[in-house]
């Protein structure tokens, strides 16, 4: 199934750049702080796209299983993490079964 999702990211190399902002955004925080939970603020802006097209993109990435979102609170907002087929696609690599690289959360913290 990679081999698609890697096909559509060759078909729109903007989306792709949307997945390697959220992955560089990741490793940033990640250095700053190793405590870092995995999950990214929502992207307002990208170079490749007009303002107006980034939530249409975050839906086909997130219906992909490229990214997913948490609800974090009202001040918060929305924040994303890149899957492991995320990466892997990014990678040009056969995905794994665990998301190494991308932190995980469980349920339970995702209720609280």
């Amino acid at each position: 199934m990679l081999e698609l999702e890697q096909q559509i990211l060759n078909q729109h190399p903007e989306w792709r750049g949307v997945l390697e902002r959220y992955v560089a955004e990741h490793d940033r925080s990640r250095k700053e702080n190793p405590e870092h939970d995995g999950w990214v603020s929502r992207l307002t802006d990208h170079e490749e796209l007009p303002p107006e097209i980034l939530p249409r993109v975050h839906g086909r990435l997130i219906a992909l299983g490229l990214i997913r979102f948490q609800i974090a609170d009202r001040t918060a907002g929305m924040r994303y993490q890149v899957t492991g087929v995320g990466r892997a696609a990014l990678r040009g690599m056969p995905d794994s079964d665990d998301d190494s690289g991308a932190d995980e959360t469980s349920e339970a913290d995702d209720m609280s």
